[in-house]
């Protein structure tokens, strides 16, 4: 509680000095002799400031200034994304690039009502995959009850939150979800967007684990590419075609919150390397963040389409450039 104390107060005062003072958050979530640790970071930061973070154990305190925070936002703009990265994605030079793009991305956007990004970082770095893929095996089952409980603590006193996975952060999504007490109360989470999912094709068939996701979410949008070259070698190395490659299945259980965007025609991130990927469209690519933003908001033209995508199937689109 002192810390949240003085954490506050130098919020207070930074912010009075500066006015483009920008607040993040992480869940960080490790491994010491195969149990769960988990602490708290608020991130300060400024062109004149620099960086300043504080880090507490204490769940209570995280939660307090984060309410303070959202709290002081404008009505309209202080909605919350919680993002789970994928491999490789809680280095933290990564993570920092990769949330200061979704801050440019869905934060500083025009025309948002998303205020705050909290991370969820986890120990997915190892270069081994199946030893990443392990950890989130392992963290899963007690992780579950912690996301759940955010997501509710969200919807009771602020607005529901928006969830981004990305890669094999999808997996461990879905092993946390899988873990989860969700009661018929529970549709805590607003638009779940899958990016480049890692996940085997049938998920969301008649027996797959994510059939009944539509119980937590009041929308949920998978997107994937043809041309992502990471999940084509994910391919390889667990020898079942991924989610994230080639679609939907004609299997899948059809649900009217449930669609899937083709993005395989979009290609215009800046840095090279990651348009060659095709696996970081989901921070790097203008047009398909803002496919994700209108996604989030739900906007849609008069006959229920987001604007920009082309209908291929019952609950299928196809994203085409704007220009």
């Amino acid at each position: 509680m002192i810390l949240a104390i003085g954490l506050s107060m130098a919020m207070t005062c930074q912010g009075q000095h500066n006015k483009e003072l920008y607040r993040s958050y992480t869940i960080d979530v490790g491994l010491e002799d195969d149990k769960m640790t988990i602490s708290y970071e608020i991130d300060l930061q400024s062109d004149s400031l620099g960086l300043r973070r504080y880090t507490t154990s204490n769940k209570d305190s995280f939660l307090l200034l984060l309410s303070k925070d959202l709290n002081a936002l404008p009505d309209n703009r202080n909605s919350v994304l919680i993002y789970i990265h994928g491999l490789w994605g809680g280095q933290r030079q990564i993570l920092s690039m990769a949330t200061d793009e979704l801050r440019h991305r869905f934060v500083d956007a025009e025309d948002t009502d998303i205020g705050r990004i909290i991370s969820i970082r986890w120990p997915g770095n190892s270069p081994i995959y199946v030893e990443a893929k392990g950890n989130a095996h392992q963290l899963a089952p007690n992780l579950a009850p912690e996301l759940l409980d955010l997501c509710r603590y969200l919807n009771q006193n602020h607005d529901d939150p928006d969830i981004m996975v990305h890669s094999l952060g999808s997996v461990f999504f879905g092993l946390m979800y899988d873990h989860m007490d969700v009661q018929p109360t529970d549709r805590v989470v607003d638009q779940l967007l899958i990016c480049a999912p890692d996940l085997e094709v049938d998920v969301f068939d008649k027996a797959g684990m994510l059939t009944s996701l539509p119980e937590l979410c009041n929308g949920i949008t998978t997107y994937y590419s043809n041309k992502d070259v990471t999940l084509s070698i994910s391919e390889k190395l667990n020898e079942r075609p991924r989610l994230g490659v080639g679609g939907p299945q004609p299997n899948r259980v059809v649900s009217s919150i449930v669609s899937y965007v083709d993005v395989s025609d979009i290609s215009d991130e800046e840095d090279f390397a990651l348009r060659f990927s095709g696996h970081s469209y989901y921070r790097s690519s203008p047009r398909i963040t803002q496919d994700m933003l209108l996604s989030m908001q739900g906007k849609v033209t008069s006959d229920g389409i987001i604007i920009g995508r082309e209908k291929v199937g019952q609950d299928v689109y196809r994203l085409t450039s704007l220009d």
